[in-house]
């Protein structure tokens, strides 16, 4: 924090994104993004809150979590979450399924199986309104949509 080290701060960090609060799970997420690089070892304690949260039935906190994914994901977590947000592609909000699509691009470089990360681009987005929500939000944050070309290019 303001260019000194906070180690004693990052075990409180984790602790606040198991909060039941959302402000507070806000937070902890937001810091723990901040705290930790990507070769950070204390990012493997954040997997099973992330996937309590994914699964969870509040939108908020599936919403605050798939924001955070962005900022804090590595080939642990990576690994870890896939198929969870596979299963957020079909969540009956659209906030939650664009985050979800946003993050599968985040995951791609960090998956080996080639065919795993196809198969899931071809039968996910089947339908046109997921298709047009997908390339709206991947242009508007300029994301790497090189899964998507394909996806186009095969359909069309």
């Amino acid at each position: 924090m303001l260019g000194h080290s906070a180690p004693f701060a990052h075990i409180h960090a984790i602790n606040l994104t198991q909060s039941k609060s959302l402000i507070l799970k806000r937070i902890g997420y937001l810091m723990c993004s901040l705290f930790f690089n990507k070769d950070s070892d204390l990012l493997i304690m954040l997997v099973s809150t992330i996937l309590k949260d994914l699964n969870s039935t509040d939108v908020h906190e599936v919403v605050i979590c798939l924001t955070a994914l962005g900022n804090i994901m590595n080939n642990t977590i990576a690994s870890g979450i896939y198929d969870a947000v596979v299963k957020l592609t079909h969540h009956s909000t659209d906030l939650v399924r664009k985050k979800a699509f946003l993050i599968l691009q985040k995951i791609v470089p960090f998956i080996l199986s080639v065919e795993k990360i196809n198969w899931c681009w071809s039968s996910r987005l089947q339908g046109q309104v997921e298709k047009r929500i997908m390339w709206q939000r991947a242009q508007c944050h300029g994301c790497n949509t090189k899964p998507l070309l394909w996806w186009n290019q095969r359909k069309s």
